[in-house]
């Protein structure tokens, strides 16, 4: 039976994974997330040659069924965690000889580019663990083109209630909420999903969740 104590680890460790626990954290992250982090990709609508960002990228194990799709595009790829960043070097060896991708690690706050460098940005189960939403919405809209397309994926806040490590320092947000949040940030919502999935959950658990992913426009 898992403690308080569990509890807060595995919540320090979903937001900064870091040590020899960090590496399987992140693998059973991926595992967790891989479809909700596909259909963000999906939704993001990426053509040819586009400039991507991505916030929060765990171990990149996903970036292989990204680059079978979208193969011309240059992607660039942002993560507080120094793990996570040698873990997706590590993985994406051979993929990074033969294509245009950058890792690195940034405080969260600040994006290292210039304004109007991407075509897209996209972050899947990162907004929970942000200390300033509005500045870091800010961040994105100012690394945006004009019109350029935002997708972030979340795990619903009654679905994460229901997770013993939610309560450990996340902040949750309904789908109502992150519309919001991203209207008030220089954004327009153009497309919203929510839909349901089971999986297993971060602490083990075998449990259905509901998800929202929005596509939303810088302005």
């Amino acid at each position: 039976m898992q403690t308080s104590t569990d509890h807060n680890e595995l919540a320090e460790q979903l937001k900064c994974p870091k040590g020899t626990k960090g590496i399987g954290i992140a693998n059973n992250m991926f595992d967790t997330n891989r479809d909700m982090i596909l259909k963000t990709i999906e939704l993001l609508e990426i053509r040819p040659c586009d400039d991507i960002l991505e916030i929060g990228f765990g171990n990149a194990r996903h970036l292989h069924e990204l680059f079978r799709k979208h193969s011309l595009i240059s992607y660039s790829g942002i993560d507080i965690s120094e793990l996570m960043v040698m873990q997706a070097m590590t993985n994406n060896a051979a993929l990074m000889e033969k294509n245009d991708i950058v890792f690195q690690k940034t405080d969260g706050l600040y994006i290292p580019f210039d304004p109007r460098s991407f075509d897209g940005v996209f972050t899947v189960n990162t907004l929970y663990f942000w200390t300033n939403p509005r500045q870091q919405l800010r961040e994105i809209h100012r690394v945006l083109l004009d019109q350029g397309r935002l997708c972030m994926g979340i795990v619903t806040k009654k679905s994460m209630e229901k997770l013993p490590f939610a309560g450990k320092g996340f902040c949750l947000y309904t789908p109502h909420e992150l519309h919001r949040l991203l209207e008030d940030t220089g954004f327009k919502v153009q497309k919203s999903i929510t839909a349901k999935e089971h999986v297993k959950s971060n602490s083990g658990e075998h449990i259905t969740r509901e998800y929202c992913i929005v596509q939303a426009q810088k302005l």
